[in-house]
């Protein structure tokens, strides 16, 4: 199947990732041109072989550092009031999505240096009509995009913001016409820096991303019954195989991952899925995997955690992770979430709430 043709503007693949040109602190200037689908770079500017340049902006402090391992914090709001920084800024989300605030509203919120926050907001089915805000610790607005996803078509399943290198802010998606997870990034002061092409999907029922220090994004995609998870680093290249490395069982397609580093130079993948036993399959577990960097797996075979309530298949399993485990929180069929302890050998070392 033909793919239709890309036409980038402002992308810079594998060696350079530069402002665009004009661009200016603190504006609302947006990229205005859909990812590459190869390693290639396009732009109306000399390309230059040289690493990214380094942002203008001093470093921040390491306490205020996004910790590592945790993933974005993902809520579901009935009213923009229940939320202070939300409320805050009610009219600006409600003049951007034109007949006023969706009920329920989605939010995706991520911690940047300096104690600032970066809220992704949306409604939670199509047309989605994000809005992304950074915000100061006072709660004033730092800068905003109306439109994050502009220069593409916008036809658009899954979303994930997520921190980046040196105070950066990222987005990833899957991305319907052209079938790949793409990801966009931003500098500190709001300034697009590229777009990029994280790999190629035939469909996508669920997307999980997480910034690795040092490392790069982290990506899991899911799609008809499988899902691939791929490692792209801060320079634009992909540290696994090309379509990136399958997962050990056969996912739920609706039910995204979940990520948690249990070190500097591991990660567990969490996922609801079926678990293969005696020529069968039991549906409905939540399973794990470790890897490390290199995408080799750590484990002989998958950690099953038990089962999860069938009637939340798409909900997000809440995992942190820290040195040498990662803690889970999971849905049962029973009254009550069980929360879990993984070791970063296997052994589930706390189990309560059955």
């Amino acid at each position: 199947m033909a793919r239709p043709p890309l036409f980038i503007l402002a992308l810079v693949l594998i060696s350079c990732a530069q402002p665009s040109p004009g661009a200016s602190a603190g504006a609302s200037s947006e990229v205005t041109n859909p990812p590459s689908s190869a390693p290639q770079a396009s732009s109306s500017a000399p390309v230059s072989s040289a690493p990214p340049a380094a942002p203008t902006a001093p470093d921040p402090p390491a306490a205020n550092l996004t910790p590592p391992g945790r993933e974005t914090e993902r809520r579901l709001w009935k009213a923009l009031r229940e939320d202070k920084l939300l409320a805050a800024h009610e009219a600006i989300v409600a003049q951007h999505l034109d007949a006023g605030v969706p009920s329920p509203l989605e939010t995706q919120t991520v911690t940047l240096p300096g104690d600032r926050r970066a809220v992704l907001a949306y409604a939670p089915t199509p047309p989605m009509k994000p809005f992304l805000f950074v915000a100061a610790p006072d709660g004033s607005v730092v800068w905003s995009k109306e439109r994050p996803l502009a220069g593409t078509r916008q036809i658009v399943t899954q979303m994930v913001l997520t921190p980046g290198p040196a105070g950066e802010l990222a987005m990833l998606w899957c991305d319907i016409p052209t079938q790949i997870v793409a990801l966009r990034r931003w500098a500190p002061d709001g300034v697009p820096l590229a777009d990029f092409q994280v790999m190629e999907v035939d469909l996508c029922d669920a997307v999980t991303g997480l910034y690795w220090p040092g490392r790069g994004w982290l990506v899991v995609a899911s799609q008809q019954g499988g899902a691939r998870m791929q490692l792209f680093d801060e320079r634009g290249a992909r540290s696994f195989a090309p379509k990136g490395i399958e997962l050990p069982w056969t996912a739920r397609p609706s039910a995204p991952a979940a990520l948690a580093l249990d070190s500097d130079d591991s990660v567990m993948v969490l996922q609801v899925g079926e678990r293969p036993k005696a020529g069968a399959f039991i549906p409905d577990r939540l399973l794990a995997m470790r890897y490390d960097a290199q995408g080799t797996p750590l484990w002989d075979a998958p950690i099953d955690l038990g089962t999860v309530d069938a009637a939340k298949p798409s909900a997000h399993v809440a995992v942190v992770g820290e040195p040498g485990k990662v803690h889970v929180t999971l849905s049962t069929r029973g009254p009550v979430a069980n929360r879990v302890t993984l070791s970063s050998a296997g052994r589930i070392e706390v189990e309560r709430g059955r």
